[in-house]
């Protein structure tokens, strides 16, 4: 909601009001420091920067990087925390790895959302080096929002704040089954029933629909696709939002992704299923694909029961 008065957004257009950052100090994201009050102005009430530092390995045992250490934790004292009612503002630097770093700091300062910096990965360089996001996703149980470093790092400063005020405005939410599609509206409506006032503006339910083997779209999947949609619809119909429904017929992701650029959206939500491995799904999923090729921000979601 914009305040026409002096032109910000305001407090109810949040999805979360606590949320931790994890930065590399190269992924653009440690630039969220200069944009403290932007991110108060649409009701983050606490944010909580996490940098860790590797073990130096000179010498026959590893040990803390002193000199890593002291540079870190001078960029983000950087971070600019204005006198804001209600706002509180931590920085962690630590030595270790952020995978075993971050469930323990999230809990530390009951973090409702965590926000990573996110690479275009193949399956295979996934299974080779890991994803620091997998990894994260089956250790915490928080909605997890991923940024495409190249974007965080080429915004100017007015840019970067705008984006900030807009991070969780208008939500896609894609699924080529209705248990996903229920499942992330579960979500949602968990999420906006927790807050007393709305904080989404608008969402975008978009079900998928494979081709057939002659490259045409099964006119009863069609239907059923409708019908899946309505449901989902109807379960958001009691909140204050604009639900905006469309069929996608196709097996590409990128030609989803193509598609989605005639749409005005924040971030793209999707989960999977329980008891799925992110890495290790034989089907393609397009929450999957969508994970390691879309530059929008992706909003994953636990699966159900976590």
């Amino acid at each position: 909601m914009l305040d026409w008065s002096t032109g910000f957004l305001i407090p109810s257009s949040v999805m979360f009001r606590r949320i931790l950052i994890c930065t590399d100090l190269t992924d653009g994201l440690q630039r969220f420091v200069s944009q403290v009050s932007a991110l108060h102005r649409i009701g983050i009430e606490h944010l909580t920067f996490l940098h860790c530092v590797p073990f130096s390995q000179d010498g026959e045992i590893p040990h803390e990087n002193e000199a890593a250490l002291a540079l870190a934790k001078a960029q983000l004292a950087r971070v600019q925390a204005p006198s804001l009612p209600g706002m509180e503002v931590n920085v962690e630097v630590v030595s270790g790895v952020p995978t075993e770093w971050i469930p323990t700091i999230a809990e530390q300062y009951q973090a409702e959302a965590l926000i990573l910096g996110a690479t275009t990965r193949s399956f295979l360089t996934e299974k080779l080096f890991g994803s620091t996001t997998v990894s994260v996703s089956q250790r915490c149980s928080l909605p997890i929002l991923t940024l495409r470093p190249p974007l965080m790092q080429i915004y100017r400063n007015d840019e970067f704040s705008l984006r900030c005020q807009n991070l969780f405005r208008k939500i896609l939410i894609p699924f080529d089954s209705l248990s996903i599609g229920q499942a992330l509206v579960e979500h949602l409506t968990h999420l906006l029933d927790r807050q007393p006032i709305p904080h989404l503006e608008t969402c975008h339910l978009t079900a998928i629909v494979p081709l057939e083997s002659r490259r045409m779209p099964n006119e009863h999947k069609v239907q059923e696709a409708e019908a899946q949609l309505q449901e989902l619809k109807q379960r958001l119909s009691p909140y204050p939002l604009t639900i905006e429904t469309q069929i996608y017929t196709g097996d590409n992701v990128q030609g989803l992704l193509k598609l989605l650029s005639n749409d005005d959206i924040s971030a793209i939500g999707v989960t999977y299923n329980r008891g799925d491995a992110l890495l290790d799904w034989p089907v393609p999923s397009f929450g999957k694909e969508i994970m390691r090729h879309s530059w929008y921000p992706v909003l994953l979601f636990p699966p159900k029961g976590r």
